[in-house]
């Protein structure tokens, strides 16, 4: 077992908590709003893309999260239904929606005991929106057993730029070689991570296929199997 780990970096959507679920759900409640929109389905396939891409352009730096969330819903049904929408109105409602009854990814609670109980330092790095992301924590009560929560919203900084990373290490004061960065995202947690000269770990449960430059130090299907790796 590697013990030099003693700082643990999460990130939290689809990590500890399950976003996944939380956006569907959402959406389904957003649009019931719409008359226009016949199949909740297929709309709410066509947003998550459309969404995911706006995600990835802001890691990217080519648009800023102002542009992302004043503008993404407005956007999207333009494009797919030539309408357009109060985008304050479906932003407000999105992210209120997505808010509630969080729920957690197998296994979380259960790590996040055990790390404490091993004396381990246990940090949260997300991308999210800063009144959605606490929201969700606080209901879980997941948040009591982070050191310290960083949000990109809040930092100025969006995962992967070493910057966001920076940051972290300057307030925590801790070391790269005694942290390890855990996330589901190639394109921010283990990028970021990769760059910023940390080892990191791949929570792929459902096995994707990596085919990117960011190679992860590990890669687990289940969170617990994080305990053989620290």
């Amino acid at each position: 077992m590697n013990k030099h780990y003693t700082n643990i970096i999460f990130d939290l959507d689809d990590t500890l908590l399950d976003f996944t679920s939380a956006q569907d759900e959402a959406l389904n409640s957003l649009f019931a709003n719409f008359d226009f929109v016949s199949n909740v389905a297929e709309t709410k396939g066509l947003f998550k893309k459309f969404n995911d891409n706006l995600w990835k352009k802001l890691e990217r730096q080519e648009i800023t999260r102002s542009q992302l969330l004043e503008q993404r819903f407005n956007l999207f049904f333009k494009e797919q239904y030539h309408v357009e929408v109060d985008n304050t109105f479906c932003s407000e409602r999105y992210l209120d929606y997505l808010a509630k009854d969080p729920k957690e990814i197998m296994g979380a609670k259960e790590l996040l005991c055990y790390l404490r109980k091993e004396n381990k330092r246990i940090f949260l790095a997300t991308n999210g929106v800063a009144n959605v992301q606490n929201r969700r924590l606080q209901e879980t009560y997941m948040e009591s057993f982070f050191e310290n929560v960083y949000i990109s919203e809040q930092l100025g900084y969006e995962k992967p730029d070493s910057k966001f990373f920076r940051y972290i290490f300057e307030d925590a004061k801790i070391l790269p070689q005694e942290t390890i960065m855990v996330g589901d995202s190639l394109s921010s947690d283990i990028l970021g991570g990769k760059n910023f000269g940390i080892d990191t770990i791949w929570f792929n449960p459902f096995r994707k296929r990596n085919t990117t430059d960011a190679v992860p130090t590990y890669e687990i299907k289940d969170l617990l199997e994080i305990s053989h790796v620290i």
